[in-house]
């Protein structure tokens, strides 16, 4: 039997009726944004404006830290012992080492080349592009969980003798929630009753693509329990109306 997928329509509204609008400036200048690469970086955080709005979780806290692509170099008792010791080695020094050994046939090593390449980690800069990245990522897990209208800047924290530090802005918006839920299952075959009398989705509840992706496998167990062998995940679509309300996603 082959089957056509069914769509699932969401209609979600805002949880909160008013959004905080917070303008922020960049703590730097642009001169000082173009120098940005000499700068080690030695620490990364990330600051909450909008607390009133019910704040940040902790799991998705953890979500937004997991996006960094770039880390300030690792620290032991206080002291970044790994690069200091690759920065001990100089390159001509680990270059003369490993050609003598090619020239013997063998592998690289040697003392110069287990502290430099095994031992040592390279400086860690303060990259403006690559903490840009980060903060698209960010915003792109904030969007997952319902803050639909989240933004984020990043800056440098300058007040370091050491290096920079990048701080994360956040401002998460509101959080939308599920308003009205609106199911189609002509294509499929499959009884709508027993499809809607379990679901784990809520009228009220946060707007998650986790949520919608826990939703899209207990459907297709469902339907495998009720005999449509070949009924997939796939075969399920989520559709979010953002259309016909005046702010936020329906």
């Amino acid at each position: 039997m082959a089957f056509r997928s069914f769509l699932v329509r969401i209609f979600t509204a805002p949880s909160y009726t008013s959004t905080v609008l917070i303008a922020i400036s960049l703590l730097s200048s642009s001169n000082l944004l173009s120098q940005s690469q000499e700068h080690l970086l030695i620490s990364q955080s990330i600051e909450v404006e909008d607390v009133e709005l019910g704040g940040m979780s902790d799991d998705l806290l953890l979500s937004l830290e997991g996006a960094f692509r770039v880390r300030p170099n690792r620290r032991f008792i206080g002291m970044t012992w790994r690069l200091w010791a690759y920065k001990m080695i100089r390159p001509e020094a680990l270059k003369k080492s490993l050609d003598r050994r090619s020239l013997k046939n063998k592998e690289p090593g040697g003392l110069r080349y287990g502290v430099r390449e095994l031992f040592g980690e390279p400086p860690s800069f303060y990259d403006e592009s690559e903490l840009f990245r980060t903060s698209s990522k960010m915003t792109q897990i904030l969007n997952q969980e319902g803050h639909l209208q989240a933004h984020i800047e990043v800056y440098p924290d300058s007040s370091h003798m050491s290096g920079w530090g990048a701080v994360f802005n956040v401002r998460l918006g509101e959080r939308w929630t599920i308003d009205s839920i609106s199911w189609n299952t002509k294509t499929s075959g499959l009884p709508l009753n027993a499809i809607k009398s379990s679901t784990l989705l809520q009228v009220g509840d946060p707007l998650s693509m986790n949520s919608l992706q826990q939703e899209r496998n207990r459907i297709s167990r469902l339907a495998g329990g009720l005999g449509y062998a070949t009924f997939n995940e796939g075969f399920i679509k989520f559709s979010l109306d953002t259309i016909h309300r005046h702010t936020g996603v329906n």
